[in-house]
Order: structure tokens, then C-alpha cells, then sequence
């Protein structure tokens, strides 16, 4: 059976049900059985945190799993996390160990340091942080994140969605040679719109304006944190930002993986062995 037809069975066990909350409705579904909740935000552009179904497989034969879908009408990381709590609350979950990559990686950043009394564990994949004290090398990249994000409608006035798809259709061509396994991905990609892309990139945008840490706001999580790196070359996160962010945590388990954000939804098993390790230490 290749990965789409996989992808089908599985949401054809889950389905999403529908809460209102500060006048948006959000989707949410729970996967797995076990006292202890992961809330997952791993999504990145164009692929959304199911996308990474067989990790979530994997994880939920031990752990409840949290997937939401949130709506693309809010674009700012204290909306986001104030929505995210909510729904916890409405939800009677007192405690998570929250899971975030890409963009998610920045909306679990500003979560854990908004509400600690939730977090049981951080784990952070391929994701972008900033400190006070980062290297000037990480200062650079920033600086020409948010200069990409700015001159990015401009850029969309020439370039147009479809030929970004390609670009990264071909791309993820290369990290994954079984074209067995295209289909999948494709499925993704076409339905990715710009409403979509416009959510992500105000997101990022006011991750980078607004958000500046420090020490002291994830002191709490001395030995909770896992963090993840890899040979991922996506421009919002990768090994430029590991120091930033292993700094930013006390004493933090640093694990890298040989893999990609692409390879890792075929292949997730060193990813979910660790996990289980940091949960059950």
C-alpha cells in the first residue's frame, strides 16, 4: 500500500469535530489511548501536522495525540495561544507535552512561555528561535528572513503560487526517490491556497517582529526540553538556531537525525523512539 493510500485509512478513522471559541471555530480531533497528551503543531507551509500520520500512529499506540486545525483568519502568535489554551481548558487537560516544528515550532516557543502550567515537555524540530544574546551569524539570518517576508508580495506579484509548488514539488523529488510515495505529497501541495500562505507568513512575521526570549522564561522546564536538528535546509529553521535555542533551555537533550522534514513523514521511527524515551524518562 503506498503513503497516500495509508494517509486515506487514516483519516478515515478520525474526524475533526468543530468548537467555537472567540469567534472562530476550531477543528480539533484526538488520536491514540494513555494518560499523557501530546498537542502537536508540526505542520509547516503546505503540509499540515497530519501530513506526519505515521508518526502520529506510532506515537498514539502509547499517548493521546492532539491534532487542531486552526483558523486562517488569525495571524498572530498571542491570538493563537490564547486559542490553544482555551480549547485545553474546554477540553479538561490540564497538562501536555507540546510538540512544535517549522511555524509550530515558533507558536509552541510562545505558549510554553505564556501558560507554563500546562507544559510537561517541550519538543522543538526545525524551528526558529531568538535570544538577546544570539550569535551575530543567527542575527544576519534573521535580518534577511524578515527583508524575504517583506519584499515577499512583491515577489508574489511575479512569481505566482502554482510555480512555488513545482519548485518544492521538485525539491522534495530529490529527498524522496520512491515516486510511489509522490502522490502523497502532491495531494498536499494542491490543496495548499493563499489564504493559507498568508496565515503562515503573518504568523512568522510576528514570531520574528515580537517575540525575543530569554532564560528565565523556560527556566521551568530544567531537563523538559527536547530538541531535535537535522540536515533540513528550510530558510525558518535548521542548525543555525540549535545554539540559540539550546541556550535559551536549561540542560535540554539535543538529538540529531539524519533526515529531512519530507523523509520524516515516510520514515518518523528515530524520532518516535526518542520522543518515547524523553516522556517516559
Amino acid at each position: 500500500m503506498n503513503l497516500f493510500d495509508q494517509y486515506v485509512k487514516f483519516r478515515e478513522k478520525y474526524h475533526y469535530q468543530k468548537i467555537d471559541i472567540d469567534l472562530h471555530t476550531i477543528e480539533y480531533t484526538m488520536v491514540g489511548q494513555g494518560e499523557k497528551i501530546i498537542m502537536m503543531l508540526i505542520g509547516g507551509s503546505m503540509f499540515p501536522t497530519e501530513a506526519y500520520f505515521l508518526m502520529i500512529q506510532e506515537l498514539a499506540q502509547n499517548y493521546r495525540i492532539l491534532l487542531i486545525n486552526y483558523p486562517k483568519q488569525i495571524h498572530t502568535l498571542n491570538e493563537l495561544s490564547n486559542i490553544y489554551q482555551k480549547l485545553l481548558d474546554k477540553l479538561n487537560i490540564k497538562h501536555i507535552y507540546l510538540f512544535g516544528a517549522n511555524h509550530g515550532g515558533g507558536v509552541a516557543q510562545v505558549f510554553a512561555k505564556a501558560y507554563p502550567s500546562y507544559i510537561k515537555g517541550l519538543i522543538l524540530y526545525n524551528t526558529i528561535s531568538q535570544s538577546n544574546d544570539m550569535q551575530e551569524e543567527v542575527k544576519l539570518i534573521i535580518k534577511d528572513l524578515k527583508q524575504a517576508l517583506n519584499e515577499l508580495k512583491e515577489l508574489r506579484k511575479m512569481v505566482s503560487l502554482e510555480t512555488i509548488k513545482e519548485t518544492l514539488f521538485e525539491q522534495i523529488k530529490v529527498s524522496i526517490p520512491d515516486t510511489m510515495d509522490h502522490m502523497f505529497y502532491e495531494h498536499f501541495i494542491s490543496l495548499y491556497q493563499e489564504n493559507e500562505e498568508d496565515a503562515h507568513m503573518a504568523l512568522i512575521k510576528d514570531f520574528l517582529e515580537h517575540y525575543v526570549f530569554k532564560k528565565s522564561d523556560f527556566s521551568y522546564l530544567k531537563n523538559q526540553t527536547l530538541i531535535f536538528y537535522g540536515h533540513d535546509i528550510d530558510p525558518l529553521g535548521g542548525t543555525e538556531f540549535i545554539e540559540v535555542l539550546a541556550e535559551l533551555h536549561a540542560n535540554p537533550k539535543l538529538i540529531f537525525i539524519e533526515t529531512d522534514r519530507f523523509q520524516l513523514m515516510v520514515d518518523p521511527k528515530v524520532m518516535v523512539s526518542e520522543i518515547k524515551t524523553f516522556i517516559n524518562q
